[in-house]
């Protein structure tokens, strides 16, 4: 069966902007009594894929392989929006850089 997947963009988890961010959510995740969920920037949202586990294999090798040769991305926020949809909570849209181009 095809199923949805998506690719993120995250910060390293023992950056100090990772523990910030994750701090920052979670207070507000529990101020508002929704689940918190790890910082991250959403690059492919969606993608149906063919070829089941194996498919995915190969589209993770790829996403390694890539994130292994750039250097790390600068992300700056341009807006926030919440909507009622437990996964679009907190929605931050990015400044789109070169690099992301």
């Amino acid at each position: 069966p095809q199923r949805n997947r998506r690719a993120w963009l995250m910060p390293s988890e023992g950056d100090a902007e990772y523990a910030k961010l994750q701090d920052l959510i979670n207070r507000h995740s529990a101020r508002l009594g929704m689940p918190s969920f790890a910082p991250h920037a959403t690059l492919l949202g969606g993608v149906q894929l063919q070829g089941g586990q194996e498919g995915w294999k190969d589209v993770l090798y790829a996403c390694y392989k890539l994130a292994s040769e750039l250097e790390p991305l600068e992300m700056t926020c341009k807006d926030a929006a919440g909507f009622p949809k437990w996964n679009q909570c907190l929605l931050c849209t990015m400044e789109l850089t070169e690099e992301l181009k």
